[in-house]
């Protein structure tokens, strides 16, 4: 009984050291180039609520025929953005273009635009980008 008391410990601390020896950067890049995510919100808190609106249009600019697009994050920094089934993505077609996740996590580039990570998990990534007059775009995707 106590060597399997033992075991147990040993394999419950070599657990412990690897969740701390994780680097919590690559572990967002994973997060993000894991799986493809779909684009549900792009746009501005414009009665500054502090809450996005994520249906009509008073704040979230998305059109009906984008919904529905899928967004690959490559680790070489690179996405590839595929128009939905039905509309083609609003007859753009699909295209590529360049992000990057700064190594403290946070900052955050989508295509040329400067921004930071608001929230990141499996399910739901949610950035925003700050323009020049120092406006919040809000570009969310879930998964």
């Amino acid at each position: 009984m106590k060597k399997l008391l033992y075991i147990f410990l040993f394999i419950a601390a070599i657990s412990c050291k690897k969740d701390k020896d994780k680097d919590p950067h690559q572990t967002n890049l994973d997060l993000i180039t894991s799986r493809p995510w779909t684009i549900v919100f792009r746009g501005y808190d414009t009665n500054e609520d502090g809450t996005l609106e994520m249906n009509g249009y008073t704040e979230n600019f998305l059109a009906d025929c984008q919904f529905d697009d899928t967004y690959k994050f490559d680790k070489n920094e690179t996405y590839a953005m595929q128009p939905n089934t039905n509309t083609n993505g609003c007859g753009f077609g699909s295209y590529t273009s360049s992000w990057k996740l700064h190594t403290n996590s946070v900052d955050f580039n989508f295509d040329v635009n400067a921004g930071v990570v608001v929230t990141l998990t499996d399910s739901l990534f949610h950035f925003k980008l700050i323009e020049e007059d120092g406006e919040e775009n809000h570009v969310i995707f879930e998964r």
